[in-house]
């Protein structure tokens, strides 16, 4: 700016409290929840918006035998009632 001070401008991005991978992955793949964030359920959406997955318990890894190679769409929501979508691709 001209005043030599930085602006900053409100982006929108949230930071995900968890950590995914292997991404791609072939048959499972592992979460990793910050310790302050409380996970409720993970979904897995197909590229037509077919939900493939649903788990409920046992948030820390999500199974993915059985399901074709290609695209999914992860839906993260926690027990805050944040929601966070990710690309998962399977091998």
């Amino acid at each position: 700016m001209a005043d030599g001070t930085v602006g900053c401008q409100e982006t929108g991005i949230q930071i995900r409290p968890y950590l995914f991978y292997p991404n791609p992955t072939q048959d499972e793949l592992h979460l990793q929840f910050s310790p302050d964030v409380t996970p409720k359920t993970i979904e897995l959406y197909d590229l037509q918006g077919r939900i493939v997955r649903t788990q409920r318990n046992g948030l820390e890894s999500l199974n993915l035998q059985g399901l074709s190679a290609g695209q999914y769409v992860m839906k993260v929501t926690l027990e805050n009632g944040k929601v966070f979508s990710d690309k998962v691709v399977k091998e």
